[in-house]
C-alpha cells in the first residue's frame, strides 16, 4: 500500500498488528470471513470500542482490496459491519 499517507499507513499497520496478535495467520488467505468474525469477537473482549472495531474492519478491507488488485488474494472476504445489541 505504498501510495498511502503516513497517518493512514500507521493505522493499517496498527490493524494488521492486531490481526496478527489475535489470529496469528500464516498466510493472507487465512483471513476468511469466519476468522475475521473471530477477530471482531476477541477485539470486543479486549475492550476495544465499536467505533475502533469498525475502523479496523474498514482498514482491513482496504488492505485486502489492495492485495486483490496486486494478485495476492483471489477476492476480498465478505465482511459485514457487526452490530452489537444496545445495552439498556
Amino acid at each position: 500500500m505504498p501510495g498511502l499517507a503516513k497517518g493512514a499507513m500507521h493505522k493499517v499497520d496498527t490493524v494488521l498488528d492486531a490481526v496478527e496478535e489475535i489470529l496469528k495467520p500464516r498466510k493472507l488467505s487465512e483471513l476468511t470471513a469466519s476468522r475475521i468474525s473471530k477477530f471482531v469477537a476477541e477485539s470486543r473482549d479486549g475492550e476495544r470500542s465499536e467505533s475502533t472495531i469498525a475502523g479496523y474492519l474498514a482498514h482491513l478491507r482496504a488492505a485486502q482490496s489492495w492485495a486483490v488488485n496486486v494478485g495476492m488474494l483471489p477476492a476480498v472476504p465478505r465482511i459485514t459491519k457487526p452490530k452489537r445489541a444496545k445495552e439498556t
